[in-house]
């Protein structure tokens, strides 16, 4: 991974993803499930043996409908399991970063990159605790961390504040097209972590064919939670 990315000509400003891309959460998501399971069990298919990469590969990107089979949950059912992430001030105190975040952290040390630029989707109330995460494993200097709500595409908020990209990262295809097509993607780079939900051949295309037209690269990447020696 290192080496991939430090052989791009231009990796001068990154806008990346923060949930899936920098570190994991469901599979944290999914072990909590577990842990409370007396009180989704009903409702949610809750038994299989629990690995990281089981939950990974889920065909479904999110992760109550892969659950439930795509039964809609009943509301206070669906507020427990928001709240075992959204109302739990340890929950990203427990996640750790992935191998992609990292080779971000070294080559923006080393200054490879100029500045990294966080658009994520942020539920109410995790604001402050994504920022924490951020600082701990990535720092504050020459990092801007930007909240993006349920309603705002991220190429609205890339457009509006007038961020300027050479490498673009997101775990969601919907987000990559998005991005691809509503921003000046001209002859950038964008980079796809490789799960089970965002495997859709008929999207991949519609990524691929447009890339192609503006002279963008695209790439798909093994992601996994970083070791230290490696």
């Amino acid at each position: 991974m290192l080496e991939k990315l430090s052989n791009l000509k231009n990796k001068k400003k990154i806008a990346t993803d923060m949930d899936e891309v920098l570190t994991l959460i469901s599979p944290l998501w999914t072990y909590l499930l577990l842990e409370n399971k007396t009180h989704f069990s009903e409702y949610m298919d809750l038994d299989f043996d629990y690995s990281m990469m089981h939950v990974l590969n889920r065909d479904e990107y999110y992760l109550n409908n892969w659950l439930s089979n795509g039964k809609e949950l009943p509301e206070e059912v669906f507020d427990l399991f928001l709240g075992l992430y959204k109302d739990n001030d340890k929950f990203y105190s427990n996640c750790r970063i992935t191998n992609f975040g990292m080779t971000l952290k070294i080559l923006l040390d080393r200054g490879e990159i100029e500045h990294i630029y966080i658009v994520t989707k942020v539920i109410e109330g995790t604001e402050d605790y994504k920022k924490r995460w951020v600082a701990k494993y990535l720092g504050t200097e020459n990092i801007t961390f930007i909240s993006v709500d349920g309603d705002t595409k991220k190429s609205e908020a890339i457009n509006e504040l007038g961020i300027e990209y050479d490498l673009f990262i997101d775990d969601c295809l919907d987000n990559i097209y998005d991005v691809l097509k509503n921003t000046n993607s001209y002859n950038k780079s964008f980079f796809i972590p490789k799960y089970g939900y965002n495997k859709d051949e008929e999207m991949r295309e519609k990524i691929s064919s447009l890339a192609t037209n503006n002279l963008s690269t695209v790439y798909l990447y093994e992601s996994r939670i970083f070791r230290e020696g490696e």
